[in-house]
């Protein structure tokens, strides 16, 4: 019995072995019969004295030498050979085998072959509001995985070689369409260093994949041989519309930003286009949602982020209430505004890009926009006209965070506060926008209290879902629970 399970554990540890060679990558080399050197069939019988045999090898279908270079024992004997006969044909074959490791084709990623394949992408950017869609040329190379620092091009077009004085060593070079083909600007940014992607920018909203020619119907390969340009082994060229440039531009004339070109997996039919690489799909496009946390304080007022504007604000910032507070007319504190947050609130007859506008005129970094209603915090918006015009980004609050606001106003004379992003906070008054209560009152308490469990990390959000609990349990039963809550 003991021998039997002594047999079971050498077979396992000889299936375990191959498994682990199997994950760790490590395949059994594949070796092949080196022929160009070996002897026609009856030089080799003859230089072993056996060539009585080569009509017999013949009538078997063995009639070249590397054949016999197969042979077993068995098969020797089938021809009738004896032992020392054998012996010496084997001696013979080991003499002249020579075999060679034929190495195993290279492996395709299957999903890297799939991202490089698509046709659409978006630009993400660090701490921006907004990513910005972008097309791949039909030249160049694939989208890099990395990020990379975004530099502005000098010359702005590209349409005469770089400035010197500018670092674009693997970087991502935002340039403009200019009046110049695209093969001229990839030549002028690429004589030196190079950098790692070329962003070319759209003089409009229009947006198309750079070719390096013109004509219609001339193959890429052509066009290139024709111009006499080499494209960089490296460089990914894309463009983005022109309402990308000023968001981006304006973040970096504050602070260093980096992008990503992630490439989108769209199909007819769907309006969510994923990455296609699984760790992709981890990263934040854009910031939807965060936190600001008020100095000396220490409180916390949750915001929703706009769909216009760019970079949200990095380390300690001052904010400011707006004077007239909406925002609708001329700011009567204007020159106090600059290198500030406002601080605005909503209604008086405007819109949300109208007050971001009037408080970006002022030179603010961007805007923050006490609600006054009652609905869940969300994304907000504004005009397409006036969207293109928007280069900072804006927040909404809700009243409890305005009132925070205004103590700390009070209190210190001024707002000191930092920005943080957290997209957890964007699911959650995003789940709290679509709310459906339960129309049975016993099952409406349950569901309250899972959504104050669910949401207890936010005062915020749990004295707005305890007061439409109220509302709605004021509407079934026709009592103010107020007092109960």
């Amino acid at each position: 019995m003991k021998y039997y399970w002594i047999i079971i554990v050498i077979c396992n540890i000889s299936w375990l072995g191959i498994i682990l060679n199997a994950v760790a990558g490590d395949e059994p080399q594949k070796k092949v019969l080196v022929t160009e050197h070996l002897p026609p069939l009856p030089e080799l019988l003859e230089s072993v004295g056996l060539s009585k045999y080569y009509d017999i090898f013949v009538n078997k279908g063995i009639d070249e030498t590397q054949y016999v270079m197969k042979m077993k024992d068995n098969d020797m004997r089938v021809m009738g050979m004896k032992k020392d006969e054998m012996d010496v044909l084997k001696g013979k074959i080991e003499e002249l085998k020579i075999e060679k490791v034929v190495l195993p084709p290279p492996k395709v990623d299957i999903l890297m072959k799939l991202r490089d394949q698509q046709e659409y992408g978006r630009l993400y950017v660090d701490r921006s509001v907004q990513s910005f869609e972008y097309l791949p040329a039909f030249f160049g190379a694939p989208m890099p995985l990395e990020p990379g620092r975004l530099i502005v091009a000098d010359p702005w077009d590209s349409c005469s070689p770089q400035s010197s004085l500018v670092d674009i060593a693997g970087a991502f070079l935002l340039v403009g369409r200019g009046n110049c083909s695209f093969l001229e600007k990839v030549n002028n940014i690429s004589i030196g260093v190079v950098p790692r992607a070329m962003i070319v920018v759209s003089n409009n909203e229009t947006i198309i994949r750079p070719a390096s020619v013109h004509a219609v119907g001339v193959p890429e390969v052509q066009a290139l041989v024709e111009t006499g340009i080499v494209i960089p082994e490296n460089l990914s060229v894309v463009m983005v519309k022109g309402s990308a440039m000023l968001p981006i531009l304006k973040g970096l004339e504050v602070e260093g930003l980096k992008g990503r070109l992630v490439p989108l997996q769209c199909s007819a039919g769907k309006s969510y286009c994923p990455p296609v690489l699984e760790e992709e799909k981890k990263l934040i496009p854009q910031i939807d949602a965060g936190y600001l946390r008020l100095e000396p304080s220490k409180e916390v007022v949750e915001f929703m982020t706009s769909t216009f504007g760019g970079v949200l604000p990095s380390g300690p910032m001052e904010a400011m209430f707006a004077s007239p507070v909406d925002g609708c007319s001329e700011l009567e504190n204007a020159s106090m505004m600059p290198g500030k947050i406002a601080v605005l609130m909503r209604g008086g007859g405007c819109g949300f890009g109208e007050k971001t506008e009037r408080v970006q005129n002022a030179s603010a970094r961007a805007a923050i926009i006490i609600d006054s209603t009652d609905a869940a915090l969300q994304k907000i918006a504004a005009t397409p006209e006036i969207t293109k015009r928007l280069f900072i980004p804006a927040m909404l609050v809700t009243s409890i965070g305005g009132a925070a606001l205004q103590k700390q106003a009070n209190d210190d004379s001024k707002i000191m506060l930092t920005i943080n992003a957290e997209q957890e906070i964007a699911f959650r008054w995003t789940e709290l926008a679509v709310l459906e209560w339960p129309s049975e009152p016993n099952t409406q308490a349950m569901f309250y209290y899972s959504l104050l469990q669910k949401n207890k990390a936010s005062k915020e959000r749990e004295a707005w879902i305890s007061k439409k609990y109220a509302e709605h349990s004021k509407k079934l039963t026709g009592q103010n629970l107020n007092e109960e809550l």
